[in-house]
């Protein structure tokens, strides 16, 4: 067969119609003359410009998706950018979803082998892993190339788009995929820089560019820390969109305490009081530090002391009446470990989810905390050999370097002792940590090729795998219209705190 031609293949000599039914024959025969009353030579198709093609082909029901590509493929069509992008195009415009056929093709010519599909599967791990493997049936399809062929230039193209399912796979996804199986030395292949949050909405709110930007800096220079300034970034959006949506009445030039108890009204429209109250005093700093330095900032600040003591008020009766992030269901923390620790885990990762959260139902420690611990972090604490403890180097969101935090049953202990064999017997080795840009051996270390396991994964395993099982949970929210709470590891915190100030009646244990 003359190769790297545009003629359409006789059915004779395609290679791919020997394996079908005489039927399936049949309607490819179909095809191909419709193809060739409409298109007399497969090059006039690959010419015809796409607004001019109005239709895909049809017969008896059956697209030419099939024949096209199998055509494409066995014509090296798709290795040729040119023709490759008029396939992608065609398909794009009338029918999108060739997911199945290009599986089919992808099996019969080679493109992907059925250990390469085994390796895939083990990569992803949990219900989504069809839909992965299908995503390089159609990344192989898409440049008419063996998975083993693919270079880091192709997975750059932006015909790869084609074959992404947004919900499994990215270039990033793939490349890490192709290092896993051995084909690439590059885990990342894209480093996809976000653009920073305060020059974007100096670039939304052009009147207010120069402050905007020198607040930040002050910020930065002032010490403030990543999680300190997203808050503040996010209570600034919202002073700057209160004035842009009152522009009419409301200048920043002259902002007194009037406007600050409208700021005070339109907050409390939206949000809780402990919110109002942080942004209504963010505000109050922001105009404080602008105050006779830039022209769109008033001459002095007028804040009202009638508002501030307004808010304390509330704020305090908020604190006083409030159980925080506390469950509201009475056992709620036992029933979510008695859950985890009866689960038998699927998956590697299962595994991990389910001692991240027998960790964080035996100890008093944030989220953050248990998932950037090191692998040796199992210590007695200072006051007591006997008595372990969670030990890390690293700071945490109080500012504590190598914080303690005591365990109180032996189901965190053994999960912690577990994820340390795993660690040793797996020779994983260290990796920097992506939160806190440091390097050392990850407790939760997934794999070398995963690196850190996200933490969506141990939200979405106590989510989909534990809570479901928690009638209580349905009943609660059966009684409150479908209203739910958050379930995390601070009502974990606080059901620790509650245990202990019981048992031992002394705030300071507590």
């Amino acid at each position: 067969m003359n190769l790297m031609n545009t003629e359409w293949i006789e059915l004779e000599d395609m290679c791919i119609v020997r394996q079908y039914s005489e039927t399936w024959k049949k309607n490819y025969s179909g095809i191909l003359r419709k193809l060739k009353a409409e298109y007399p030579t497969g090059d006039i198709w690959l010419k015809t410009p796409i607004e001019e093609k109005e239709h895909i082909i049809i017969w008896r029901d059956i697209n030419d998706s099939r024949y096209i590509l199998s055509w494409a493929i066995e014509r090296d069509l798709m290795q040729n950018p040119e023709y490759r992008k008029v396939v992608i195009d065609y398909y794009s415009k009338f029918y999108n979803t060739v997911g199945g056929i290009c599986k089919e093709l992808a099996e019969y010519y080679q493109f992907v082998t059925e250990e390469e599909a085994e390796a895939l599967k083990e990569l992803r791990n949990d219900s989504e892993k069809v839909l992965f493997v299908n995503s390089f049936y159609k990344l192989c399809v898409t440049f008419g190339k063996k998975l083993s062929d693919l270079t880091d230039k192709d997975v750059l193209e932006s015909c790869v788009d084609w074959s992404l399912n947004t919900v499994v796979t990215s270039r990033n996804i793939i490349q890490k995929a192709r290092f896993a199986l051995g084909y690439t030395t590059k885990k990342r292949i894209v480093n996809k820089k976000s653009k920073d949050k305060f020059e974007k909405i100096a670039t939304e709110f052009p009147n207010f560019e120069t402050p905007i930007r020198d607040y930040h800096k002050y910020m930065k220079a002032g010490g403030y820390s990543k999680g300190t300034l997203d808050k503040k970034y996010t209570t600034l959006l919202h002073f700057l969109t209160f004035l842009n949506e009152q522009s009419d009445t409301i200048q920043l030039s002259n902002f007194k305490r009037t406007e600050f108890w409208a700021y005070y009204s339109w907050l409390n429209l939206q949000y809780g009081i402990s919110y109002t109250w942080a942004n209504v005093n963010d505000a109050k700093l922001f105009i404080e530090w602008g105050v006779n330095e830039y022209p769109d900032f008033p001459k002095t600040i007028d804040y009202p002391e009638g508002l501030s003591s307004k808010l304390n008020r509330a704020l305090k009766a908020e604190e006083e009446n409030s159980e925080g992030l506390a469950f509201p269901i009475e056992g709620l923390a036992q029933r979510i470990i008695q859950e985890c620790y009866a689960y038998v885990p699927e998956t590697e990762r299962e595994a991990l989810c389910r001692d991240f959260w027998l960790i964080v139902g035996s100890c008093p420690v944030r989220f953050s905390f248990v998932h950037n611990l090191e692998v040796d972090c199992l210590k007695p604490m200072l006051n007591s050999d006997s008595f372990l403890g969670l030990s890390s180097t690293y700071r945490d969101k109080a500012g504590n370097v190598n914080a303690q935090f005591p365990l109180f049953d032996d189901v965190g202990i053994e999960a912690i002792q577990r994820l340390q064999k795993r660690f040793h017997e797996k020779g994983l080795e260290a990796i920097t940590n992506p939160n806190n840009k440091l390097k050392y051996d990850h407790l939760f270390h997934e794999n070398n090729v995963n690196g850190l396991l996200p933490k969506t994964a141990f939200r979405g395993f106590l989510k989909d795998r534990i809570l479901p099982k928690i009638k209580e949970i349905e009943d609660y929210k059966i009684n409150n219209d479908g209203a739910m709470f958050e379930i995390g590891a601070h009502g974990f915190r606080h059901y620790i705190a509650t245990v202990v100030q019981a048992k031992t009646r002394n705030i300071k244990a507590t």
